[in-house]
């Protein structure tokens, strides 16, 4: 009987070590799940997931992202449908704040760079959804990591130098500027938890074309390269522990 208790205590220890380490789980959206490199291995996120079991192995990344999906998809459940001028966006209660929670994890990274404006959803509504998600994770005693926008050229070519004469087409120039202005803001209202996934990533010219160093081809994703320093940017601001 003592050795079957011995046995018992031995086994709930093991058990406990096998699962000590950190689980992150990813919200996102194309770039979070991989779009745009030449393999996912390459992704951002699949980096990171290698990385952190270097530190310990039984660290996991759980990546719950979808391409196409805005932050009204990860929203908490029973949120209602929100209606922009082209349809309505719901919930999908298998890849937002309430599943990764559910997930039991210590930390959680929420990428949604481009699909909010896109959608037609105004930035002060997207910034209003990150807080909710943040103020849930952080009630649950989870430490939350936000990155932001990050360029796209909407259907543009980037064709510099730009002049007076020379100007990007105006109607697309504006969303270009939603973007690094939600950079921005992100970055003041997070701080530390914010993920700067814009600087240096767009043209340095103030357009915010995607440097064509970084452009997988198509003018919205980000290529192996671009991958590469998104996952760096990751490693520097987020702590495991």
């Amino acid at each position: 009987m003592k050795s079957r208790t011995i046995l018992f205590l031995v086994l709930a220890l093991f058990s406990e070590a096998i699962f000590a380490g950190i689980r992150i789980v990813v919200l996102g959206s194309s770039t979070a799940e991989g779009a745009g490199t030449s393999v996912r291995r390459n992704s951002w996120v699949s980096r990171f997931a290698r990385y952190v079991k270097t530190t310990d192995p039984t660290n996991e990344v759980v990546n719950l992202a979808k391409g196409g999906y805005t932050t009204c998809a990860i929203m908490p459940n029973g949120t209602p449908d929100y209606q922009t001028n082209k349809h309505f966006l719901s919930v999908d209660t298998l890849r937002n704040i309430d599943k990764a929670l559910d997930l039991s994890p210590d930390i959680i990274i929420v990428n949604m760079p481009t699909n909010d404006v896109s959608n037609g959803i105004s930035m002060q509504v997207q910034l209003l959804h990150f807080k909710t998600i943040a103020n849930k994770a952080r009630s649950n005693g989870v430490k939350i990591w936000i990155t932001t926008s990050q360029p796209h050229n909407f259907g543009e070519m980037y064709q510099p130098p730009y002049s007076e004469f020379h100007q990007p087409d105006i109607s697309k120039q504006k969303f270009r500027d939603c973007f690094w202005l939600l950079s921005d803001e992100i970055m003041r209202r997070y701080g530390d938890y914010a993920i700067d996934f814009y600087t240096g990533i767009a043209t340095d010219d103030g357009y915010g074309f995607i440097k064509p160093e970084y452009d997988s081809g198509d003018g919205v994703h980000l290529n192996d390269k671009a991958h590469a320093e998104l996952f760096e940017r990751v490693k520097e601001k987020v702590v495991l522990e």
